[in-house]
């Protein structure tokens, strides 16, 4: 069945009512108290809470890669940063702070690879005679034994 658009006030008044609903349902009332103080039936209720969690997951992922791609920009000025400084100092034979800043380099490296979650280990589905999971940290796997493990039946 076709979804027939809503009245302009009609939503106004379902997001006025949903703000109403948040607030009760985040200090914890149960639905049908909610539903007695909005005049609603309990079912109404509901289906605004559905809507609500549904919103707050989209609005976290989208806050989650901002701040996941203001970080990785960041990392990337240092790491900017350190090349230069490491060529700088490399230049003029200072071992010593050459050696910092690649550190800060490798530092920095870790820390992009951790944000795009690229240091955990990986869960590996192996199916065939034992029909079942396990979590094998790649890391320690050569190509080899990863591309043996995806094959073997």
């Amino acid at each position: 069945m076709p979804k027939v658009p809503l009245a302009t006030s009609t939503k106004t008044q379902i997001l006025n009512r949903r703000k109403q609903v948040a607030k009760y349902y985040l200090n914890r009332m149960q639905q049908t108290e909610i539903a007695e103080i909005l005049g609603v039936t309990q079912g109404t209720i509901s289906n605004d809470i559905r809507a609500l969690n549904k919103q707050w997951i989209e609005e976290s992922q989208v806050d989650i890669s901002e701040k996941k791609s203001r970080e990785l920009a960041e990392l990337d000025l240092m790491e900017l940063e350190a090349v230069v400084m490491y060529q700088k100092y490399k230049k003029e034979n200072n071992s010593k702070e050459a050696n910092k800043w690649y550190k800060s380099r490798l530092d920095t490296k870790k820390m992009r690879a951790d944000i795009l979650g690229l240091m955990h280990p990986q869960k590996i589905e192996l199916e065939g005679n034992m029909k079942q999971s396990h979590e094998i940290d790649i890391k320690k796997l050569s190509d080899q034994e990863i591309l043996n493990l995806i094959l073997d039946d």
